[in-house]
Parts: structure tokens; C-alpha cells; sequence
């Protein structure tokens, strides 16, 4: 393997990085949700089933 192809390389896995960054930041927001709606569910149901 020459520079060349190092470098290229080394962009490809930056790019794919910084798009899994960006993922992972709306991905953190969706997650706190679907947390919040499991956590009412379940709190729910623990008052429901008293």
C-alpha cells in the first residue's frame, strides 16, 4: 500500500466519522424520547397493576 492510497483511506474513514457523529448526535435526541415514553409506560403500569 502506497501514501496515496493511505490517504485515501484515511479520508474515507474521516467522512464516514463524521457522519456517524452527526448521526449519533439526532440519534441521542430520539433515543431521550423513546426514553422518556418507555419510563411513563412502565410507571404507568406499575400504578395500574396496584
Amino acid at each position: 500500500m502506497n501514501n496515496k492510497e493511505k490517504v485515501k483511506k484515511f479520508e474515507e474513514s474521516g467522512k464516514k466519522y463524521s457522519i456517524s457523529k452527526q448521526f449519533a448526535q439526532s440519534h441521542n435526541k430520539g433515543r431521550l424520547v423513546i426514553a422518556i415514553i418507555v419510563a411513563l409506560i412502565i410507571l404507568i403500569l406499575i400504578l395500574y397493576s396496584m
